[in-house]
């Protein structure tokens, strides 16, 4: 009898921690660059930030902060867009938890005018023995490719 209740919790406890870790793969950000068409021709000042890091289904997220503060995760091919006031800003990117260990974090300093946007991609340089996270400015074009 105690072992046909240890396995039918252990049956219901597989799909819940199969469901938290494929939850943990998904940030915040829309994976429908077409629904930021609208924010991009509108007179709104923003900054877009697009994950290419080419790891869809790791478990490792990207942390994006605009001034220090953070705007939300993002899984692969994931956008996180954030509406900011005209001058200078601090975009900053980092892996987060174990994903993050070993590589560099990165930010870049922008400055936009009323009604401009900052498109930005987040990429990750493998090499044989290290990784190198990149920050690459775009232009409104090569954002939505």
């Amino acid at each position: 009898m105690n072992n046909l209740k240890t396995s039918k919790l252990s049956k219901s406890l597989l799909p819940a921690i199969c469901l938290i870790f494929l939850s943990a793969c998904v940030g915040t950000g829309s994976t429908n660059k077409g629904e930021f068409y609208s924010l991009v021709d509108s007179d709104k000042t923003a900054v877009l930030v697009v994950r290419n890091t080419g790891y869809a289904g790791s478990g490792a997220l990207v942390d994006v902060r605009i001034d220090g503060v953070s705007i939300g995760t993002l899984g692969e091919k994931e956008v996180l867009t954030q509406e900011v006031s005209p001058g200078s800003h601090r975009v900053a990117v980092k892996f987060k938890g174990l994903g993050g260990v070993g590589l560099n974090d990165v930010a870049k300093v922008f400055t936009v005018e009323s009604g401009e946007k900052a498109f930005y991609s987040i990429q990750l340089e493998t090499g044989f023995l290290t990784n190198k996270l990149k920050l690459i400015g775009l232009t409104k074009d090569s954002f939505f490719e």
